[in-house]
């Protein structure tokens, strides 16, 4: 399993930035606090997927007080036969807490970590922890299915949460076409099992109080299937028939293996099966784990993020032809 290094991936670096400033330029509230959400999920990701380097770099940035702790370990164990375990674990902890710590050797420490050097061994020495031990190359891989199924769940959940408020704060540029295209019993593709959309259902209107003005994206979510590429696709041609930009960024290949790879993870495990293999052309074989790289997982987040600025700016274009 190779590691990449600790520099944010440049492409993945600019697409956030868009996506920050398209946040910021968006006025409507409840579709601005949808995108924070999904920034700060994406941090969540990129310092879960960072965690182990951390935790070996912040031992080697306090190797001083730990070399200094030893020490004291060392010498206190002569004669602690003679007490009891609860009594020597006591006294120990109170030396250990004694310690003072040399600051200028931690200051010179945190230099050479931080240093391109620094961050260059620092991999090389986690890439050959994990390959040394096969327990812990098989908790790396864990820890990349989760930040995959994750970074999949937070795309799901921002995806149906902006298409709902996108038609409840917008009925004069987006609900009213809506209604009507849905009116002329739209049946969605491949999705033909959802209700007609020819008449509503009263209890739909009833759960809102028959406001169908402000609730048409929650009324009309019903109709919809948000738990897959194919269904979120579908969703969002339905809004925005004639957006070039979101028909590329929903057809992606990389968002598709992100979905299948999620899939694979929830429904198999990770374990590759004959549908997996002909859907992706992996060169595993199946019944093997897949092996996921993060590099794999930085251009997931990277797909996400530009797809998800595209739906934002799609629906910021409609916001704004409302009147102030």
């Amino acid at each position: 399993m190779k590691l990449v290094w600790l520099e944010t991936d440049k492409i993945r670096n600019r697409e956030e930035k868009q996506l920050k400033d398209t946040v910021d330029k968006t006025k409507i509230i409840p579709l601005k606090t949808i995108g924070e959400r999904f920034i700060e999920g994406l941090n969540n990701i990129v310092f879960m997927l960072q965690l182990p380097r951390l935790v070996l770099l912040h031992s080697i940035l306090h190797s001083e007080a730990i070399v200094q702790g030893l020490q004291v370990v060392s010498r206190f164990k002569e004669g602690m036969n003679d007490k009891a375990l609860n009594d020597i674990l006591e006294e120990l902890k109170g030396r250990l807490a004694e310690i003072p710590i040399d600051e200028d050797k931690v200051s010179a420490r945190y230099k050479q970590v931080t240093s391109p050097g620094g961050v260059v061994w620092a991999n090389l020495e986690l890439e050959r922890i994990i390959k040394a031990h096969e327990q812990h190359e098989k908790s790396f891989l864990n820890l990349i299915y989760s930040a995959v199924v994750w970074t999949w769940t937070l795309f799901e959940v921002v995806a149906t949460d902006l298409w709902e408020t996108a038609l409840n704060v917008n009925f004069d540029t987006l609900g009213k076409d809506a209604l009507k295209r849905i009116s002329k019993d739209y049946v969605p593709l491949g999705l033909e099992d959802k209700p007609s959309g020819k008449y509503i259902k009263i209890s739909y209107l009833a759960e809102f109080e028959y406001n169908v003005r402000d609730n048409v994206g929650s009324i009309l979510k019903r109709y919809f299937d948000f738990t897959s590429l194919l269904g979120i696709k579908n969703a969002y041609n339905f809004l925005f028939p004639k957006s070039i930009t979101l028909e590329k960024s929903l057809s992606n290949d990389t968002l598709k293996f992100l979905s299948e790879d999620r899939n694979l993870i929830v429904h198999k495990a990770g374990y590759i099966d004959l549908r997996y293999k002909n859907l992706t052309n992996t060169t595993q074989s199946v019944g093997e784990q897949v092996n996921i790289g993060e590099n794999t997982c930085d251009n997931y987040l990277t797909a996400t993020i530009k797809t998800f600025n595209d739906m934002l700016g799609c629906v910021n274009s409609y916001s704004e032809l409302l009147p102030v």
